[in-house]
C-alpha cells in the first residue's frame, strides 16, 4: 500500500472512532476534520496518477474545481463534489453544528463516500513523492511561485493597468503558446518610454507593452488632460487617478472594463481572513493575482502618475533658479504634486507564496536613470505583507466578454469630451497668459518672478498628461506585435484601414508640444523686459492651443470609427 493511502486509512479509521463517541460535539468534530483529510489525500493520490502535481490547496471544493480544469474529473467524485463545501466547513470550523445527531446523519453519509472512494484507489501502488507527503504531515514548507519573466514599461506608473497587462500577457501566453512566446529571451533591455517601435527588448516584453497600450488607452485614461491647479477632473475620478487612489488607475469602473474587455470572470476579495487561501489557490491554478494595498502601507517607489515625470524633470534639468519657496508654491498646485509625480505604488502583482511570504515578479523598474544612461534598478520588486493588503483581484475563468472595442472608443470619447467641458487647458492659458494674444485676469503679466517659477515648475510636472498620448498612439499601432490575437482583430478590422493611421498627426502635435513645455525651463523666468515675457507667454499657449486643437482632432477619428460600429 503506498505511503499516501496509508495515511487516508489512517484519518479513515480516526474519523470512524470519534463518530461513535455522541456523547459530546467535539468528538464530532474531530471526526470531520479526518474525513476533510482523507478525502483530500484522496483526491491527490488521483491526481498524481492522471500525471498532475497535486495543488498545495486543501480545499475539497477547490481540488475537484482543478481536476474539472484539467479534465480529469472522475464520476466516482461526483458524490464527493456535492458534499464538498460542506465538508470543508468541517475542516476549518470546529463549531459546525451544535447538533449532534444531525452533524452525525451528515458525517455518516461523508463517511460512506469517502470509504467507497478508498476501495477503489486500495490498489494503488503509486510511488508518492516525499514532499507531498510531508505536506500532509506538516513537514514541508508550502512555496510556489509563476515563472513570470515581463517587464512593466515606463510611460506610466506602477498602477493597476500596469499589472493586469502583465498579468493577462502571462495568462494569454500560457494558453496560447502557439501565438506568442511570454518566455524570456531575445535582447535584454529595458523600457525607455519608445511606444514600442525602438524597443530592443525580447518578444515577451514588447507583447506586454501592446497590451497596456491597448488597455491604458481603451479606458480612457492615456487621453486624459489634468487641470494645472491640480483639481482632478471627473475622468480621472472615474478611473482612479487621483491623489485619494495613489494615482493608481485601478477604479471599480477599470477592473471592471479590462476583465470584461479580455473575458475573464474576476472576484474582489476585500475579507483578510480569506487572502491567504484566495492567493494559494490562485498561484496553484496558474494565475497571479493583483493586490490593492491600504493607503498607509504603500511602498513609495513608482506610483503617481508616471515615472516620465521625473523623466521629463531630468530632459529639463530642472526650472533655472527655483527656490524652495519656488517650490512650495508649486507643490500648491495640485495637492503637492502627487498627480504627477511618483508616489505610493498602491497595486502590486503577486506571482508566488513561501509560506506566509508573498512573492512578485522578477521584474526590472522601469525608471531611467540619465546620469548613468542605463536602469537605475534591477531588482526584483519588494512583495506587500498579508497585512498591507486592502484587497484582492483574482482571475476567474474566461468567459464572453462582456465589453467590446466600441465600449473602449466611448470610453476614450469621455474623457476627450470631459477635457473639453471642464475647460481643462484653458486653465493653462489663464496661467501663462496676460497680454493681447492671450488675455487673461491672473496671467504672467500679473505675476512676480517666484511665482513664475513655480508655474514653471508645475507645468514641468504635468507634461506626463500629454506624453500620455505615446500610449494612445501604440494601441492604435501595434498591429504587427499581436497579429491574430482576438483583441487586434477586433482593433484593426479591415474597415477601419487607414483610419488609425489618421491619429499620427494629433500624435506628433501633442508630443512635440510635450517636449516644448518641458523645455520652457531654460526661459528667464526672472526676466524683466516685457517683451520677454511676451515672448514666453505666447510660446506656451500657442502650444497649448495646438494641443487642443489637436485633441479636436482625435476625438472626430474616434467619433468616425464608434459611427462604424
Amino acid at each position: 500500500m503506498c505511503e499516501m493511502l496509508r495515511l487516508a486509512r489512517a484519518d479513515i479509521d480516526g474519523a470512524d472512532f470519534y463518530m461513535g463517541r455522541t456523547d459530546d460535539e467535539v468528538y464530532l468534530n474531530y471526526a470531520g476534520y479526518h474525513l476533510s483529510q482523507a478525502a483530500e489525500k484522496l483526491i491527490k493520490l488521483y491526481i498524481l496518477e492522471e500525471g498532475f502535481d497535486p495543488p498545495k490547496i486543501h480545499k475539497i471544493y477547490e481540488l475537484c474545481n482543478f481536476m474539472k480544469n484539467k479534465n480529469i474529473f472522475d464520476e466516482k467524485f461526483n458524490e464527493i463534489f456535492a458534499m464538498a463545501l460542506e465538508i470543508d466547513i468541517w475542516s476549518s470550523d470546529t463549531r459546525y453544528n451544535v447538533n449532534p445527531l444531525a452533524a452525525l446523519e451528515r458525517l455518516k453519509t461523508a463517511y460512506n463516500i469517502i470509504v467507497k472512494i478508498y476501495e477503489n484507489e486500495n490498489n494503488v501502488t503509486t510511488k508518492i513523492p516525499n514532499s507531498i507527503v510531508n505536506d500532509f504531515r506538516g513537514e514541508a514548507d508550502m512555496k510556489n511561485s509563476l515563472d513570470i519573466h515581463i517587464s512593466y514599461n515606463r510611460l506610466e506608473s506602477l498602477n493597476f493597468i500596469q499589472r493586469f497587462a502583465t498579468a493577462y500577457a502571462y495568462l494569454e501566453g500560457k494558453s496560447e503558446p502557439d501565438s506568442f512566446s511570454i518566455a524570456p529571451g531575445g535582447e535584454a533591455g529595458h523600457c525607455v518610454g519608445c511606444s514600442g517601435d525602438l524597443c530592443g527588448k525580447n518578444d515577451a516584453d514588447k507583447i506586454r507593452c501592446a497590451f497596456f497600450f491597448l488597455f491604458n488607452t481603451m479606458t480612457g485614461n492615456s487621453a486624459i488632460r489634468c487641470h494645472f491647479d491640480g483639481r482632478p477632473t471627473e475622468m480621472q475620478k472615474l478611473v482612479g487617478d487621483g491623489e485619494r487612489d495613489g494615482n493608481g488607475c485601478g477604479s471599480d469602473f477599470v477592473a471592471d472594463f479590462l476583465y470584461g474587455y479580455t473575458g475573464y470572470e474576476y472576484r474582489i476579495c476585500a475579507d483578510p481572513a480569506g487572502f491567504k487561501d484566495e492567493i494559494i489557490a490562485s498561484i496553484d491554478a496558474g494565475k497571479p493575482v493583483i493586490a490593492r494595498l491600504k493607503a498607509n502601507a504603500s511602498d513609495v517607489r513608482d506610483g503617481g502618475k508616471g515615472s516620465l515625470s521625473s523623466s521629463a524633470e531630468g530632459d529639463a534639468g530642472g526650472v533655472d533658479g527655483v527656490s524652495d519657496e519656488a517650490e512650495s508654491d508649486a507643490n500648491a498646485y495640485g495637492a503637492g504634486d502627487s498627480a504627477c509625480n511618483p508616489g505610493a505604488a498602491r497595486f502590486h502583482l503577486i506571482s508566488g507564496y513561501d509560506g506566509d511570504a508573498l512573492l512578485c515578479p522578477d521584474f526590472k523598474l522601469t525608471r531611467w536613470n540619465f546620469e548613468k544612461n542605463g536602469p537605475d534598478d534591477l531588482g526584483p520588486e519588494a512583495p506587500p505583507a498579508y497585512e498591507d493588503i486592502e484587497a484582492l483581484y483574482v482571475f476567474g475563468d474566461k468567459t464572453e466578454r462582456r465589453y467590446t472595442l466600441k465600449d473602449g472608443l466611448l470610453n476614450i470619447r469621455k474623457a476627450i469630451e470631459n477635457n473639453t467641458a471642464e475647460k481643462v487647458l484653458d486653465g493653462y492659458i489663464e496661467m501663462f497668459g496676460g497680454w493681447d494674444a492671450y488675455p487673461s485676469v491672473c496671467g504672467l503679466d500679473a505675476a512676480g518672478p517666484q511665482e513664475r517659477r513655480a508655474r514653471a515648475l508645475r507645468l514641468q510636472r504635468t507634461v506626463v498628461y500629454f506624453y500620455n498620448i505615446c500610449s494612445l498612439n501604440g494601441a492604435f499601432n501595434c498591429d504587427g506585435k499581436l497579429t491574430g490575437h482576438y483583441l487586434h482583430k477586433e482593433l484593426f478590422d479591415p474597415a477601419f484601414a487607414g483610419l488609425w493611421d489618421k491619429i499620427n498627426g494629433p500624435h506628433d502635435v501633442i508630443l512635440n508640444s510635450g517636449h516644448k513645455m518641458g523645455g520652457f525651463h531654460n526661459r528667464d523666468w526672472d526676466a524683466t523686459d516685457v517683451s520677454e515675457l511676451v515672448s514666453l507667454s505666447a510660446g506656451i499657449c500657442d502650444v497649448i492651443t495646438g494641443v487642443k486643437k489637436a485633441d479636436e482632432k482625435l476625438l472626430q477619428i474616434v467619433n468616425a470609427a464608434v459611427a462604424m460600429l
